[in-house]
């Protein structure tokens, strides 16, 4: 046992041979799968295909546990884990505070309104928003003639992974077609047409689940087609149009292609983590998932040898709280609106009848400039604080100034938040809700710190990555140096984490 260990941890720190380092990969895949918590791969793994098939096809999520470096327990060190924060962490290698992205949205004071986090007042959206670079900014600031294209139904989830300098970004439009934005180009390439044309001759036909282990088969009816795996398949069909007609993984330079999947975040929301349908969706996003690998196997030159696949999400989700409390387990909604009118009338007694609270966005409190220019910020935010402490779920409240003089929750929390907040974005005051307790609204959301909402899983699948499940701590933060340092360039500007060096080898 003991030489057993010694011999291991031997392998782990042999350095990578220079021959080795100079081979780089021809394609660089990034599969995001937005709210899929870490232990979706263990509990639903029954469901999944094998490793490997007939004629040399592979599976989908088995394939890369088997021969990845598989972190089951990757995280986000943040405080509200949500879908801009994840996806801007996961390429840029750095947490909101440094990514300018610290919730989905926030109330933009200069303008008085709120502000989506990819919102452009130029190009309708765009990653201006979005500071520092991505590891295909990187890629492309080198000189090299790599492309680098990303796809979402959610124009904010292929914006933040694409970066300022992808070739493409693009996603779902209302009208149920392919677009993108003026940042990028004028019009869409002539293939991505001819998908949305392809699109259109299916609109109106069933989308809906044709196979499934429901308990309740009769509810399939009241979801929408992006609810369903229609969405994951037009995902899937993009993701491999872009990868032959862009011709992907050919040339002499590295190409980068990110795709991250939104049907398994829109189901989610409504049915919760633990819902039949929520196995289903992880079933068919295993297959859809082999498809896109056997097809970039069958393109790229030297197949998967060439390739280096990632696969993680952006962010967990919480149980449904129903759920929770069913089970004796404390959990609620707090509701927002009823807070804010608590402190409306509160403050109104105490300094005069106006207007205190301008937004609520997340848990994030900003106060009115009529307050702030009537009232002492401290006064405001000390009163404001003792309204919301006493609310039902809240586990703590800080203010701007609390977090200007480091007057802030001790440990985890404070971490999180010197790593999240952003002063003018975040909120003059944030709640932190107990476990498992969710604003109002949809039945299951995510937008804490907690190990639900933060934990997702991490495989890194390709030349010079070492098969095997991993222990050590990985931070998504780590994920864009270790991208960089594979691919022998710069990690992105404000990237925080380590590479993950145990992974990597001969």
């Amino acid at each position: 046992m003991f030489f057993a260990l010694l011999a291991s941890l031997v392998a782990a720190a042999t350095p990578l041979k220079y021959s080795s380092f100079e081979q780089k990969p021809k394609l660089v895949v990034v599969i995001v799968i937005d709210q899929f918590r870490a232990d979706n791969l263990s509990r639903y793994s029954k469901r999944f295909l094998p490793a490997t098939g007939r004629s040399g096809e592979v599976g989908g999520f088995q394939y890369l546990m088997s021969r990845g470096a598989y972190y089951p327990a990757a995280k986000f060190d943040v405080l509200q884990n949500m879908t801009c924060p994840g996806h801007a962490a996961i390429l840029t290698g750095s947490t909101p505070s440094r990514s300018g992205i610290p919730i989905n949205e926030w109330f933009d004071r200069a303008k008085s309104k709120q502000r989506y986090c990819v919102e452009d007042d130029q190009d309708g959206v765009s990653p201006r928003q979005l500071q520092g670079t991505t590891v295909g900014d990187e890629l492309k600031n080198t000189g090299a003639s790599g492309k680098v294209i990303s796809l979402a139904l959610k124009d904010r989830a292929a914006i933040l992974l694409g970066g300022h300098r992808a070739d493409l970004a693009f996603w779902l439009g209302q009208d149920g077609k392919w677009m993108t934005s003026k940042y990028y180009t004028s019009g869409l390439p002539v293939w991505l047409s001819k998908v949305n044309e392809k699109i259109s001759a299916t609109t109106g036909k069933d989308v809906s689940w044709k196979t499934t282990q429901f308990s309740h088969p009769a509810e399939i009816g009241k979801f929408t087609s992006l609810e369903t795996p229609y969405g994951i398949e037009i995902t899937t069909d993009a993701a491999i149009a872009a990868l032959q007609n862009e011709k992907l993984g050919m040339s002499k330079s590295t190409d980068l292609l990110a795709v991250s999947i939104s049907s398994h975040d829109i189901v989610g929301h409504n049915v919760g983590p633990n819902a039949p349908e929520m196995e289903d969706l992880s079933a068919h996003e295993d297959r859809s998932l082999a498809r896109l690998i056997n097809a970039v196997r069958k393109q790229v030159p030297g197949g998967l040898k060439n390739v280096l696949i990632v696969l993680t999400a952006d962010h967990g989700v919480a149980p449904r709280a129903d759920l929770m409390k069913s089970n004796k387990i404390d959990a609620g909604f707090i509701d927002q609106t009823k807070l804010v009118d608590q402190i409306e009338d509160d403050l109104s007694k105490a300094f005069g009848k106006r207007k205190y609270i301008t937004a609520v966005e997340s848990l994030n409190f900003y106060f009115t400039n009529e307050a702030l220019d009537h009232v002492k910020r401290l006064d405001l935010e000390n009163r404001a604080k003792f309204i919301l402490a006493q609310g039902a779920g809240v586990a703590h409240v800080f203010s701007l100034t609390d977090y200007l003089t480091q007057n802030l929750p001790t440990g985890e929390n404070a971490r999180q938040i010197q790593k999240s907040y952003i002063p003018g974005k975040s909120g003059d005051l944030v709640v932190i809700p107990k476990p498992f307790w969710m604003e109002t609204g949809k039945p299951a959301t995510h937008m804490t710190g907690y190990s639900y909402d933060r934990t997702v899983p991490l495989i890194l699948s390709g030349p010079h990555l070492r098969a095997g499940v991993f222990s050590e701590a990985a931070d998504l933060v780590d994920l864009a140096p270790t991208l960089s340092f594979l691919l022998g360039i710069l990690p992105p500007a404000q990237s925080e984490g380590r590479v993950l060096s145990e992974a990597i080898g001969d």
